[in-house]
């Protein structure tokens, strides 16, 4: 059998890499609990509605399921950012480092500290007022419709219109329920009911927001994995190098 050549530094990358990869996997069957979830309590709440047509405050029950899809709808999409993230540093600094005779590696707990510092410098530049006036003296590139692709985030797409049907279902129901004409004779009910319709439209802009950034904003794939590389990985080797 070969011999290992690899040097320790090239051995803690490969285990660091095996350990990410299995995170990755895990943070993705996460989302996929978080939507099934979802989908059974929209499931078993109406249907155990359906044996409550008789009394009219029963269809207070229809909202009942938003109390579980609103959570997962929001947790599914910044999970998503976090696999982007988690994505960004194995490319930057697994895949590209295990391949070089010097790698460089100070592991992902030390590296994503460095990345949030970097986040919080970033977001006080952006608030301090002569950064704002030359933001807004200097327009963004125009991105070109055509060049972004229209099928790469389907997955993302599906779950998002998924969560939102489901959503505007659980509103909707009570008003076209057998007993609705009663229904808003209890003027208690009101309240609850536009409280829930409330938080469905502020999730609903939260996550599409977030949708969007994941799609072409700063938490892209390649946009996360060039800040990886351009503002920690470099500031981290700059800081090393400077100690040796």
């Amino acid at each position: 059998m070969p011999e290992n050549t690899d040097t320790p530094i090239k051995s803690a990358i490969r285990n660091e890499q095996s350990i990410l990869r299995t995170e990755l996997q895990e943070l993705k069957k996460c989302q996929l609990q978080y939507f099934l979830l979802s989908l059974g309590a929209a499931g078993a709440v109406l249907g155990f509605n359906i044996k409550m047509q008789d009394d009219f405050d029963s269809n207070l029950f229809f909202l009942a399921p938003l109390l579980v899809i609103l959570p997962c709808w929001r947790t599914f999409f910044d999970k998503a950012t976090t696999i982007i993230r988690l994505t960004g540093y194995v490319r930057v600094f697994i895949e590209d480092q295990i391949i070089k005779d010097d790698p460089f590696y100070v592991g992902y707990e030390n590296a994503l500290s460095e990345f949030r510092q970097q986040e919080e410098n970033d977001i006080r530049n952006m608030n301090n007022p002569r950064n704002k006036e030359n933001m807004i003296n200097t327009p963004p590139e125009p991105t070109s419709q055509k060049d972004r692709p229209k099928n790469r985030y389907q997955y993302w797409m599906i779950n998002w219109y998924t969560f939102l049907i489901l959503s505007v279902v659980c509103c909707i129901l009570p008003l076209f329920s057998i007993n609705n004409f009663n229904y808003f004779h209890n003027w208690y009910i009101i309240p609850f009911y536009l409280l829930f319709v409330i938080a469905v439209i502020r999730t609903t802009f939260k996550t599409s927001v977030i949708l969007n950034d994941l799609k072409y904003g700063d938490s892209s794939y390649e946009k996360v994995r060039n800040y990886w590389k351009e503002k920690v990985f470099d500031n981290l080797r700059t800081a090393n190098v400077k100690q040796n």
